[in-house]
């Protein structure tokens, strides 16, 4: 595997024995941004810098050449797993007709200050007139006065508006990569948002906002931080400081925006008039129609104008903003090759505006390269725009274009079958994704061309990166009632939604599979999806009322099929929900139900998280000396069956039930026997490696170190594990070790 560009530079600035510091000084480029591009936050610097670099190091030609290999690869993909930094797209230069917006705006959003409300800008107005474009560029124009500069495009006006608590998680995630779990309450992350502006000067666009509830969460209520929000409605319910609503360019500024873009030699004023009257002051109708002039060098303004004059009749009825853009966007359409006409118009079967290369292939029926070539057509015709990550967006109304020429070039049904297709696709990969998290791993068989599932980390990256359209599909699927499909990928995903466990979707996924079992009138299956259910209510929502509803069902169900092992997981499930709902007399009758299903069924796996539930309902009633004897049980389950468990699930329950086993023998007076316990349990941790797990295990060792007398050695596992929480964004664990912490003196 090629080395990414972070280690790669990393390694030649050690060979050449240069600090970062000096390194900067030799080459011209700031210490920060070399710092960035070793730590990974800059993954594809342009190939200037990459050039300054390799000079200053003195590579050889082979190896200047890896560098700028590995620049390149960067800015085409994220490394696996890697959170989107959401910057701002790539400002028009050429923005005409808006000084004085752009004016206000810059100006509003840099006055904010400490202890002062902060500023927020609402920027209204119809679709297509520039929203997007005059909010990037004022952005854009004062981002050296802020700490970071972030973008998001709710989605206001396509098929899924981001819902408020996305928003949030990935605008934490981007401004402060270190946590890792953001709480899945809309509150809560508001709060933990809210925290990270603290000390800081952050400036947020929320581009084509559906309404107050959306942004709401988002809007910071005092500082220096700023929000500029795009939206066709008014927002009248937020308490904006500034508002800015939008109309067309006047008839002069639409003239000097096409004299911008057409060269010289191929307009004249008249014919620049005419054009600009054509395009009814719409920007986005201006800027296509002056592309297709200045991209073809035979072309004059006055001939566009007189083609576009000519097809009047085409759109009798239409208003006259969409009439003018449907005539630009014929245009358009009409200078790609049939390869991109075709891929074009099958873009109307996307649910939503962002997609990648591969989606594109699977429309065009045809490989990924190809694809890229057909789609740089596109956006060089200014029917698609470029986005980050190998990803392209297209706007509503291009898209609503693209349908209708579906509609008109391949039939009335092929918008459905395109969709259909593209669905299958989707929902196969999906479970060939999700296949490697299975813990005896058999990966499905590969799609080749298209998505990269070569290795777990490409598959994971892949779900994540795609969950708005195989999420999307999924739904589709079951309106359609395909149950088999609907139960297949919700029974794929069934182990890696336990590694993204506040995704804020699991509930509805299995939801889905709920009810697709219950029309294939298959109880097995009803059983399985319905504890799915049961987990995804108590654990990702918080919520074990509506999780032990589920989780009776379930039991039942399985009573019914004659299933052990679904009965017996109903019942652990029943038992986690009591547990939370602080029942403990009710999870050691339920849970030694569960043992006995599990022991009938020779389901290991159930009865070692048995083992451990009933560990945690021995401590609630006070029965220390039963819990260290069922978590004992666990982990002689796991020395005696090593081949039943996945590594992963078999090193997290023996660090859990060791934490657990130091605590209480602590309590019982037993100091010593706590710090062996947790020595024992030492060699797990490190292999294992996962941060909030540590956490755990520190916090348990420090109560064993400060019972031996060995206090500074119990401070400092205490102050890594508040360390560690904080980094996760897990406020509530990081108070209880920081409580921990200050017991000590």
């Amino acid at each position: 595997m090629t080395e990414s560009l972070g280690p790669l530079l990393r390694r030649h600035r050690h060979e050449a024995d240069l600090t970062l510091e000096r390194l900067a000084v030799l080459s011209g480029v700031s210490d920060r941004t070399i710092s960035d591009i070793e730590r990974g936050a800059s993954q594809g610097p342009q190939r200037r810098t990459v050039d300054l670099l390799a000079g200053a190091l003195r590579l050889a030609p082979a190896d200047r050449d890896t560098l700028r290999a590995a620049a390149r690869a960067g800015r085409h993909r994220p490394p696996a797993g890697a959170t989107t930094p959401l910057p701002l797209p790539r400002a028009v230069a050429d923005l005409v007709g808006r000084d004085a917006e752009l004016s206000a705006i810059g100006e509003h959003v840099t006055s904010g200050r400490d202890g002062a409300p902060s500023p927020l800008v609402v920027l209204s107005g119809p679709a297509v007139l520039g929203k997007t474009s005059l909010a990037v560029r004022a952005a854009s124009d004062v981002r050296e006065r802020f700490d970071a500069v972030r973008y998001i495009d709710l989605g206001g006006f396509g098929a899924g508006p981001l819902d408020p608590l996305l928003v949030l998680r990935r605008l934490i995630q981007a401004c402060e990569p270190a946590v890792r779990a953001v709480p899945h309450r809309l509150d809560d992350a508001a709060a933990l948002w809210r925290s990270l502006l603290a000390d800081r000067r952050i400036l947020v666009v929320l581009d084509d906002a559906a309404g107050e509830d959306q942004v709401r969460p988002v809007l910071p209520a005092t500082g220096p931080s700023a929000v500029i929000v795009t939206a066709r409605r008014p927002l009248a319910g937020l308490d904006a400081s500034l508002r800015v609503e939008l109309g067309r360019l006047a008839h002069d500024d639409a003239v000097e925006l096409l004299r911008r873009v057409i060269p010289a030699g191929q307009a004249n004023d008249p014919d620049l008039h005419r054009l600009a009257d054509l395009c009814d002051g719409c920007p986005l109708a201006l800027r296509i129609a002056g592309n297709r002039v200045a991209s073809h060098r035979g072309w004059t303004a006055g001939g566009l104008a007189d083609r576009l004059a000519s097809e009047d009749h085409r759109l009798d009825g239409f208003r006259a903003g969409d009439l003018e853009l449907r005539k630009a966007f014929g245009m358009s359409y009409d200078q790609l090759s049939d390869a991109a006409r075709t891929l074009f118009r099958r873009l109307g079967a996307l649910t939503g505006p962002a997609f990648t290369a591969e989606l594109g292939a699977v429309l065009a029926e045809t490989g990924r390269h190809t694809a890229v070539d057909l789609l740089d057509e596109l956006v060089d015709l200014g029917l698609l725009e470029a986005a980050t990550h190998d990803r392209y967006h297209l706007h509503d109304l291009l898209r609503f274009f693209a349908r209708a020429r579906l509609r008109e070039d391949e039939g009335p049904r092929a918008q459905a079958e395109h969709a259909l297709r593209l669905r299958q696709w989707l929902l196969r990969t999906t479970v060939d994704a999700g296949l490697w998290f299975e813990p005896a791993h058999g990966r499905g068989p590969a799609l080749p061309g298209l998505a990269d599932l070569s290795t777990r980390e490409a598959a994971s990256a892949w779900l994540h990166a795609e969950a708005d359209h195989w999420f999307a599909a999924l739904r589709a699927a079951a309106a359609d009632k395909d149950d088999a499909t609907v139960v297949r990928v919700a029974e794929s995903l069934h182990w890696f939604s336990d590694l993204w466990a506040m995704w804020g979707q699991w509930h509805q996924v299995y939801g889905l599979a709920v009810e697709a079992a219950e029309r294939l009138a298959d109880d097995d299956l009803l059983a399985t999806q319905l504890g799915y259910l049961s987990w995804a209510e108590l654990y990702t929502r918080d919520d074990p009322a509506t999780g032990l509803v589920h989780a009776h069902r379930a039991r039942d169900v399985a009573r019914r099929a004659g299933n052990r092992a679904q009965e017996g997981w109903a019942l652990y499930y029943t038992g986690w929900c009591e547990l939370l709902l602080g029942a403990p007399d009710d999870v050691v009758r339920d849970a030694r139900a569960a043992r006995r299903c599990f022991t009938d069924a020779d389901d290991a796996a159930g009865l070692l998280q048995t083992h451990r539930m009933l560990a945690e309902a021995f401590i609630l009633l006070g029965r220390r000396a039963d819990a260290i004897g069922a978590d004992r049980a666990a982990i002689d389950l796991l020395t005696q069956r090593p081949d039943r468990f996945p590594r992963d699930i078999a090193l997290t329950t023996r660090i859990a039930a060791a934490s657990a086993i130091v605590k209480n023998l602590v309590e019982l007076g037993d100091g010593a026997g706590a710090l062996a316990t947790a020595d024992a349990a030492a060699p797990a941790v490190d292999e294992l490696d996962v941060p909030s797990h540590r956490a755990m295990y520190l916090r348990a060792r420090a109560l064993a170190l400060a019972a031996t007398g060995r206090t500074a050695e119990a401070a400092a596992d205490l102050e890594r594990a508040v360390e560690i929480r904080e980094a996760l964004g897990d406020r509530r664990r990081a108070d209880a070790a920081r409580a921990q912490l200050a017991g000590l003196s």
